[in-house]
């Protein structure tokens, strides 16, 4: 599934998807100045947001 999100002022698609033990993995990519961004991982939602808003 994926959604829309924004990381500062930028959009961002924000995928969720399960792993073998039933844990979201999220996976979050958006552009900013020119560089695209990834962050993924097995951990909530809200820790995903706060890394990929503290990257500058």
């Amino acid at each position: 599934m994926y959604e829309t999100v924004k990381v500062g002022e930028a959009d961002g698609v924000l995928g969720t998807s399960t792993d073998e033990h039933g844990k979201n993995v999220y996976t979050l990519s958006w552009e900013h100045r020119g560089i695209t961004h990834t962050v993924m991982g097995n951990i909530p939602y809200d820790e995903i947001m706060k890394i990929a808003e503290g990257i500058r």
